[in-house]
C-alpha cells in the first residue's frame, strides 16, 4: 500500500454506516451497529436448532416399539372376537333356535288351567236328592316364598289339627314348587281359623272348590257310585253322567 492511500486512510471523516466486505474480520462484541441484514430463514432455521438443543426428544427404544404394537394387535384381536361371539349368538338365537326359544317364551306368558264345571244333580223317580255338589275351600301354600316355613307350618297344623312336623316336611321337601296343597275341603270351623291367622296373601290363599254331596248318605251308593277329591266319577251314575 502507498503513502497516499494511508494519508487517505487516516484522514478520511467517520461516517455513519459501516461496511463489512466478506471475508473482513469482525471484532468481538455487539454487532447491532453493523445493521448487517437478516434473512427470515436463517433466523427460523437457528430457532429450530436452538429448540431442538434446548429440549431433546424421548427416543423410544425398538424393542419398547414392537411391545406396543403387539398390545394393540392383541386388543384390537379381542374386541373382533367378542363382536364376533356376539353376532354368533345373535344369529343361533334368533335364526338357528327361533321356534325352540319361541315356545319357551309361549310356555312362560301363556298357561291354561280347565275350568272344571259343577256336576249336576242326581234324583230318583220322585224327585228325591241323592246326590248335589257344594263349593268348599281349600288352603294352599307357596312354598318358594315362604319366609318362615317352620315357623308357619306350627300355625297352620295347630289351625287345621295336623302334625306339624309332617306339614314341616312336606314344606321342606317341596321348597322349589309354587304351589302346594295343604289341605282340602276345608270344614266351617277350619276355614274360619285359617282366616284368622290372616296368612300373608302372596304364599297362602284359600280357594273354592266343588265336593259332592250325598244327603241321603248311602242310600242306592251301588247304583250312584261316587266321586273322588278331584271331582271325577268313579263308577255308576257318577262316572257315567
Amino acid at each position: 500500500m502507498s503513502v497516499v492511500e494511508d494519508d487517505l486512510l487516516t484522514t478520511a471523516p467517520p461516517t455513519e454506516d459501516f461496511e463489512v466486505s466478506v471475508g473482513q474480520a469482525v471484532p468481538d462484541g455487539d454487532l447491532s451497529e453493523f445493521n448487517l441484514p437478516i434473512d427470515s430463514d436463517d433466523a427460523d432455521e437457528d430457532s429450530e436448532l436452538s429448540s431442538d438443543f434446548s429440549t431433546p426428544k424421548k427416543v423410544i427404544p425398538p424393542r419398547r416399539q414392537f411391545s406396543i404394537a403387539a398390545r394393540r394387535r392383541l386388543i384390537n384381536l379381542g374386541l373382533l372376537l367378542v363382536v364376533s361371539a356376539i353376532v354368533i349368538r345373535l344369529l343361533h338365537v334368533q335364526w338357528l333356535s327361533r321356534e325352540t326359544f319361541t315356545g319357551k317364551a309361549f310356555r312362560q306368558q301363556v298357561s291354561e288351567e280347565p275350568i272344571v264345571a259343577r256336576p249336576g244333580d242326581l234324583v230318583d223317580r220322585q224327585g228325591r236328592l241323592l246326590a248335589t255338589t257344594i263349593s268348599v275351600p281349600s288352603l294352599y301354600v307357596d312354598p318358594s316364598r315362604m319366609e318362615t316355613p317352620e315357623e308357619s307350618a306350627r300355625s297352620i297344623a295347630t289351625a287345621l289339627d295336623i302334625d306339624p312336623d309332617t306339614l314341616a316336611e312336606r314344606i321342606q321337601r317341596n321348597a322349589k314348587r309354587q304351589f302346594l296343597w295343604v289341605k282340602r275341603h276345608l270344614s266351617d270351623v277350619e276355614a274360619t281359623s285359617i282366616r284368622e291367622l290372616q296368612l300373608p296373601k302372596h304364599w297362602a290363599g284359600l280357594r273354592r272348590e266343588f265336593q259332592r254331596h250325598y244327603p241321603q248318605g248311602p242310600l242306592a251308593a251301588h247304583v250312584l257310585g261316587l266321586r273322588d277329591i278331584d271331582g271325577k266319577g268313579r263308577g255308576g251314575a257318577e262316572q257315567a253322567f
